[in-house]
């Protein structure tokens, strides 16, 4: 997305260390993900300094939200290794990053470190819009999954379900035309998003535990 980066290991972080990222698909039944790493302290992916990429082929076909579980793990020896996961179908790839590829040394180091610090606020701005809009995406995809979920799904009415395919479909349309929009344009999508399908949503939910506690009891 506008090429953003997402800060999985801060600098100055001891090593060995392990962290995990979760991100999500962008198109439906998007088949191929590409793994881009960097290492900087900037929000903007040309503002930081390119170590490599890898693909993640063989996605199971689903729509726009599949999850794609990403981790890092850099051993004793700095030695960084990438990888990327299907949630779905489990397809793995993976990339290894030593110190010795193309690497910054100590003085490009503290220009980027002095650059983040110039650019602190202008960043930290960037990293809001990012936030919000990811979290208003990934609310949209989480929505639209329960709504065809086989299991919950024949609880609620077509007209209620229709309901919520439009909105979600209204908020995802709004973040492809508006890729990297204001906190608060993207917290009121959210809002409007909310208003229409967290009552379906529940209501769903609840009627499928009460049909469960019929079952059970009789």
């Amino acid at each position: 997305m506008l090429g953003l980066v997402c800060t999985v290991i801060p600098r100055n972080t001891p090593i060995p260390v392990k962290k995990e990222a979760t991100f999500i698909t962008i198109r439906d039944n998007q088949k191929e993900v590409s793994i881009q790493v960097y290492e900087g302290e900037r929000m903007m992916l040309t503002e930081n300094h390119f170590l490599g990429e890898f693909d993640l082929s063989g996605i199971a076909p689903a729509p726009r939200g599949a999850i794609i579980d990403v981790c890092f793990d850099i051993d004793n020896d700095g030695i960084l290794n990438v990888s990327a996961t299907d949630r779905t179908r489990g397809t793995k790839n993976s990339i290894v990053i030593t110190n010795e590829q193309g690497r910054l040394n100590e003085e490009e180091i503290e220009r980027m470190i002095a650059d983040a610090e110039k650019y602190k606020a202008e960043d930290a701005e960037l990293k809001r819009k990012a936030d919000a809009r990811n979290k208003l995406e990934k609310h949209a995809c989480k929505v639209r999954n329960a709504i065809r979920d086989a299991k919950f799904s024949n609880l609620v009415p077509l007209e209620k379900k229709t309901m919520v395919e439009r909105a979600v479909a209204q908020a995802l349309n709004w973040l492809d035309d508006n890729q990297l929009p204001d906190v608060a344009d993207s917290e009121a999508e959210m809002q409007a998003l909310k208003w229409i399908c967290d009552p379906i949503i529940t209501g769903m939910y609840n009627s499928h535990s009460l049909h469960r506690l019929h079952l059970d009891d009789e």
